[in-house]
């Protein structure tokens, strides 16, 4: 059975073909936010992955966080953070 490479699929792919890839490549490539633009890592300030985003989510996004953790890598933490050194 052929199962679709878009992590956000559970489901074998119905049909196999070319056109289900070229739909799945572009499901991957874009923004789950809907707005079809590619997307990117949003990392803190110390380079600590927060999400994934585009132009049109990105503010949103950071919305739902203290501002200083993009500002400043020396932001206050509730609990220690490992740097895999």
């Amino acid at each position: 059975m052929i199962y679709c490479h878009d992590p956000r699929h559970s489901k074998p792919c119905p049909q196999p073909c070319a056109a289900c890839e070229e739909e799945c490549d572009r499901n991957y490539l874009t923004c789950r936010c809907g707005s079809g633009l590619p997307w990117r890592d949003l990392s803190d300030a110390r380079g600590i992955y927060v999400a994934r985003v585009c132009d049109a989510c990105e503010a949103k996004v950071k919305a739902g966080y203290r501002k200083d953790i993009f500002e400043n890598e020396d932001y206050e933490t509730d609990e220690p953070i490992d740097y895999p050194y």
